[in-house]
């Protein structure tokens, strides 16, 4: 049974890939992870990592503006390292499209959600990740490696609170999954994948497919929200090799 629940597993994690959709906390990772590399035009650093020389102005310079909200360079190199590892690793347009996704998503929650997560929720999540470290100090000491200031940590789970629990109320309860759904999905991509001599029966794996499937549906659901809000947004792209001239609005 392990070794069905290793294959299995593999279909499931499949569904947990960052997506540019993605609400879910993903900061376990800190655990796991060193730095990620940012890939720009060839040139790879560790997140928070700076050229030698660089000026700092540049560095931190405003990438995206979504509806009269600036996001930064600096924004952006915070979020790849609470990125999971990818191959290849993500490239700064692709993480600030994803920035840009859950802005849009942070907006519209903020608007209608009337029981917001309070500050104390977000410590509560804060103190639980620090807590799995084995002391304060390898807890810093890993910020310090991803290149991720405490501040921004918080401010990151404070606003991936808030989009998780819009989600779970507007979209989560419409998602349904039928039992030919299931049973389609263990006989056409699980069973194929299991171990012919002695396969898993339905009854052991429906609850991780019906997992699976549900997780498929959320994620559709929230795509085409992402792309309907994206389609009355006010974005502006800024050029990502030369830093913007500032007209003093960001300054």
């Amino acid at each position: 049974m392990r070794r069905h629940g290793r294959i299995a597993g593999r279909a499931l994690s499949s569904l947990h890939r960052p997506s540019r959709w993605s609400a879910r906390l993903l900061l376990g990772i800190l655990l796991l992870l060193g730095p990620v590399p940012v890939v720009l035009g060839g040139d790879s650093r560790a997140p928070g990592q700076v050229r030698p020389g660089a000026d700092p102005a540049r560095v931190d310079r405003v990438l995206a503006v979504v509806n009269g909200e600036p996001i930064t360079y600096s924004e952006v190199l915070e979020a790849i390292a609470l990125m999971p590892g990818m191959t290849p690793p993500p490239t700064l347009e692709e993480a600030l499209e994803r920035l840009i996704d859950a802005r849009l998503m942070e907006h519209e929650a903020r608007r209608y959600l009337q029981e917001p997560p309070s500050e104390e929720e977000s410590e509560a999540t804060l103190r639980a990740l620090m807590d799995r470290f084995a002391t304060p100090e390898d807890y810093r000491a890993t910020l310090r490696r991803l290149g991720v200031a405490e501040d921004y940590l918080r401010k990151r789970i404070q606003r991936e609170l808030i989009v998780d629990r819009y989600v779970d109320r507007r979209f989560r309860p419409l998602v349904q999954v039928a039992q030919r759904d299931v049973e389609e999905y263990y006989r056409t991509v699980l069973l194929p994948d299991l171990d012919a001599g002695s396969p898993a029966s339905l009854v052991e794996v429906e609850s991780l497919i019906r997992n699976i499937l549900e997780q498929r549906d959320l994620n559709r659901r929230i795509s085409a929200w992402v792309d309907e809000l994206k389609s009355s947004a006010s974005i502006v792209r800024l050029p990502l090799s030369e830093p913007p001239q500032s007209d003093g609005r960001f300054d």
